[in-house]
């Protein structure tokens, strides 16, 4: 999961293509990136690889969570 961050202009509350803003971008980007600042022009200007921009937790499933470990 990726943050996109923006402005209202590039990022309108009703609207949902925020998919065809990152398509273009998606594969050039390393996996540790978790934000991405995107200008009014559709343009990246930042990138973080700082994980509390990570809004998106999972939780691994209860089968791999209770599973003993073996050595």
């Amino acid at each position: 999961m990726v943050k996109l961050k923006g402005t209202s202009k590039i990022f309108p509350y009703e609207d949902d293509h925020e998919l065809q803003i990152f398509a273009p971008f998606a594969d050039t980007l390393s996996p540790e990136v978790r934000a991405v600042d995107i200008d009014n022009y559709e343009l990246i200007t930042g990138i973080s690889k700082d994980p509390s921009e990570d809004d998106y937790y999972v939780s691994p499933p209860f089968s791999l969570r209770d599973r003993p470990v073996t050595r």
